[in-house]
């Protein structure tokens, strides 16, 4: 090979070499455009800092995050902290001395200004390359974009914050006994969220004038004024000064500089300086009725500061009208309570009207009744529980629409009621009569009568304040999970196709899921227990379209966008369940255990049947004799006047019985019995007894043995002991067949299986030879209008044992029961021996 040919070869290769140079310069440059795309995507660039020769390398991203361009920038460490924020830059640059020379890891959050005087927030972290020396001398680290992920962290913990504030007002505020309270806990959740040191909830008094229903205790102590000055400052207030422009103009308002507000009327002396405000109006049903102020924020308020409290005045205005309500309903409940009282004395002849107001106060618990209909219904009762319901008629008007009896006319006999919703008249009830009473001359309504109009105006206004809440809260546009969670019941707010959207922790617990098909959770016989799948085969129907329970009602609420309720039966309990439209795609499903209520209302209906029955007897003989003596007076012998009088004593004592019952049971109720606690001879209260009772025992010719160990002494109401052994053996002459054996055994110092707490005492003990008790009729013996249906045939009221039980309780001691069906039973009471009346 020759020298030439030598060159050319190497020239070759030399020529190879450089295009695969350049090849991989060419793959390298292609590598950094996909790093610095990847960089300007993620936001993140990197950095060298020649520690040596303080010089600084930034990656294209770096000079976008940081707004410049590498002409503008000179790159020195001193440059890019001109960069940092200046309250940032003393702990940026001893991040850097502590990475340098203590190693600490460099890897922090801070604040950069950009040249338009746009702050940014990033993140950096960054290696460090030492000499052997141990000298560093190259810091290699990434810079990366935070600001729109701290922003969204922000904004994240704002409306956490928002959210806990409201559920924490709903849940507190539950607690709360009076008005003030509640406002008080509103407040203070108000200053905490926004960092005010003081504020004051109030509302527009009736004069048009400014009351004080809450003002914060920093803003008390801050106070240095005169107590008269500071009375005249938190009621009745003229409305002037910076807050009155919240109501003059009903919406929010900041003022970061309230002593040059045009507004301003400076404070009183001793007032805390005002050096910031913000006020928000609070408002129901579309009317400013009050304010929520704060002030003295560091820094003064801005925009997020309003809708963090606007947001949050919605929640205290549900508290307040809650409360408010609350109040006015314990208020109604108090003035009936003594209505009641007073007609206690007046049972007999009161009656229709109690039985008035019953009816009407059972109409508030159906929740899907109109007030048209609540408006007739209560018309019916009108009449019935008047002094002469053959010529009374009532008339209703309300909003311009009216609602009569069948027999209305109007007369000039007439008595009226305004009927008013929170102080405000919105209509009238007015009873008449047909025609004249002539013994009555100008007054044809008595003052009961008139008291009976005022409380059933009353109720009205109550119910129709009630009515319009529930109209309210089902016209709301959103429910959040803090109100679902308030509900004592399971509620759950469901797409139109089914879907649930939110659901309190009880529907939770229940088995709702969020984003799930509801049925999928509540199948018609998913939660029904095996013994009662009968109910379901009973009452099936076809299950509507788009779901599997048969009960469902959403399709019927979805036609005419009115609530729909029906009572189902699931988990051992009965439900009224409520399908309510929230507007056309979605409604609130809930369901009330009404379980109780309809076990009290069997009892009720059992209770006024039974009393009607035991009243209209006695009462019926009582009058077949007045109108036998009034009518065959002349004609009467001695003996038979003689007899007609003892009817009507006998009669007329076995009402008094029935009223005396009743009453007791009314002042237990109230807890308002009272023993008249004397020294007692047993022996001599059993005597009595069974002399009383004697004229019923040889009726039924029956036998009575009494064992007694004389003397014993006991500490006790005598009358009411007494009662109790009257109702023992009156049950047992009563329950037992002609010609029978009773046996009252009377145990002194009695220790056994009836005296649990081995104290020193009395047991006495009533045996009969009666017909007996089934087995699972005796524990529910003692519970009051509790008959049993082998004795429907017989009179009673099912009180008397109940009552007998709480005399029992109120002398510290116990009844008990034993007995053997078709054989007979022993009812026992014993009395502990008491040295002092129990307190």
């Amino acid at each position: 090979m020759t020298k030439a040919e030598i060159s050319i070869e190497q020239y070759e290769q030399l020529l190879k070499k450089l295009n695969e140079l350049k090849k991989t310069e060419e793959e390298l440059r292609k590598t950094k455009d996909i790093l610095a795309e990847a960089q300007r995507i993620a936001h993140i660039g990197n950095w060298i800092w020649d520690i040596v020769n303080n010089t600084l390398e930034w990656s294209d991203e770096i000079y976008r995050i940081f707004g410049l361009k590498p002409q503008e920038f000179g790159a020195t460490y001193e440059a890019f902290l001109n960069s940092v924020h200046p309250d940032d830059r003393e702990f940026v640059n001893k991040s850097v001395d502590d990475a340098l020379n203590k190693n600490v890891p460099y890897d922090i959050n801070h604040r950069i200004v950009l040249p338009d005087s746009t702050e940014r927030i990033v993140h950096e972290q960054a290696e460090i390359t030492f000499a052997e020396s141990g000298k560093p001398i190259r810091m290699l680290g990434t810079v990366q974009d935070i600001t729109m992920q701290q922003n969204v962290e922000f904004e994240l913990i704002r409306k956490n914050s928002l959210l806990n504030a409201i559920n924490r007002v709903f849940q507190e505020t539950l607690r709360s006994d009076m008005l003030k309270d509640v406002a008080n806990t509103c407040l203070l959740v108000a200053e905490e969220i926004t960092g005010s040191k003081f504020g004051f909830i109030g509302e527009i008094n009736p004069d048009g004038r400014f009351d004080t229903i809450a003002i914060s205790n920093p803003g008390w102590n801050a106070c240095r004024m005169p107590e008269t000055e500071a009375t005249k400052l938190i009621k009745n207030m003229e409305l002037r000064g910076i807050w009155s422009i919240v109501l003059k103009d009903e919406k929010s308002h900041i003022v970061n500089n309230p002593k040059s507000h045009p507004a301003s009327v400076g404070t009183p002396d001793g007032h805390p300086k005002l050096t910031s405000f913000i006020g928000v109006p609070l408002k129901h049903a579309g009317k400013t009725f009050g304010l929520i102020a704060l002030g003295n924020k560091e820094g003064g308020y801005d925009q997020y500061d309003q809708e963090i409290v606007e947001a949050l005045s919605i929640a205290i205005v549900e508290a307040i009208m809650r409360k408010q309500a609350e109040i006015e309903i314990t208020k109604y409940r108090d003035h009936l309570e003594d209505l009641i009282e007073k007609r206690t004395k007046k049972l007999k002849e009161r009656i229709k009207e109690i039985t008035c107001l019953y009816n009407i106060s059972n109409l508030i618990q159906k929740s899907n009744i109109s007030l048209e209909e609540i408006f007739i219904e209560t018309l019916k009762f009108i009449p019935p529980a008047w002094q002469f319901p053959d010529v009374t008629c009532a008339r209703i008007s309300y909003k311009g629409q009216e609602f009569k009896t069948e027999t209305f006319v109007e007369s000039n006999w007439k008595q009226k009621a305004d009927i008013e919703v929170k102080g405000e008249t919105t209509g009238t009830i007015e009873i008449y009569h047909i025609k004249e009473i002539p013994e009555y001359g100008k007054e044809p309504f008595l003052k009961e009568e008139q008291d009976l109009i005022m409380a059933i105006s009353k109720m009205l206004g109550i119910i129709i304040e009630r009515k319009i809440t529930e109209a309210a809260l089902i016209k709301k546009d959103e429910l959040n999970q803090t109100l679902l969670d308030s509900l004592p019941f399971p509620t759950m707010l469901i797409r139109k196709d089914r879907i649930i959207l939110s659901a309190n922790q009880i529907a939770y617990k229940l088995g709702a899921e969020i984003g799930e098909l509801c049925w999928k959770s509540f199948a018609q016989g998913a939660y029904i227990p095996d013994k009662d799948k009968a109910y379901i085969d009973q009452h099936r129907e076809i299950p509507p379209k788009g779901t599997q329970c048969y009960f469902c009602m959403a399709d019927e609420v979805f036609k005419t966008l009115e609530p729909k309720t029906r009572e189902i039966k699931a988990w051992k309990k009965i439900w009224d369940a409520h399908w309510v439209p929230i507007d056309n795609k979605r409604y609130l499903h809930y369901a009330i255990d009404i379980t109780e209520r309809i076990e009290f209302e069997n009892l009720r209906r059992q209770f006024i049947y039974t009393v009607s029955h035991e009243l209209r007897t006695p009462i019926s003989v009582i009058t077949q004799a007045i109108t036998n003596i009034q009518k065959y007076r002349e004609k009467l012998t001695d003996a038979q006047k003689a007899k007609l009088w003892s009817t009507l004593t006998r009669n007329a004592g076995l009402l008094a019985e029935l009223i005396e019952d009743l009453l007791y049971v009314s002042r237990l109720d109230r807890e308002k019995i009272l023993l008249n606690w004397t020294n007692c001879n047993l022996p001599e209260i059993l005597q009595d007894v069974l002399n009383q009772l004697e004229t019923r025992l040889n009726a039924k010719e029956m036998r009575m043995q009494c064992e007694i160990h004389e003397p014993i002494q006991l500490l006790g109401d005598p009358m009411r002991i007494a009662q109790i052994l009257r109702i023992f053996i009156d049950n047992a002459i009563k329950f037992s067949k002609e010609g029978s054996k009773i046996e009252v055994k009377v145990i002194d110092h009695y220790q056994g299986q009836y005296n649990p707490s081995a104290i020193d005492g009395v047991l006495v003990q009533v045996i009969d030879e009666g017909r007996g008790i089934r087995k699972e009729d005796i524990p529910n013996l003692f519970e009051r209008f509790f008959r049993s249906t082998d004795v429907a045939g017989i009179p009673g009221t099912g009180m008397g044992l109940s009552i007998a039980r709480s005399l029992a309780h109120l002398h510290t001691g116990e009844t008990y029961v034993e007995s053997t069906y078709g054989v007979g039973s022993i009812f026992s009471v014993f009395l502990p021996r008491l040295q002092n009346p129990p307190k």
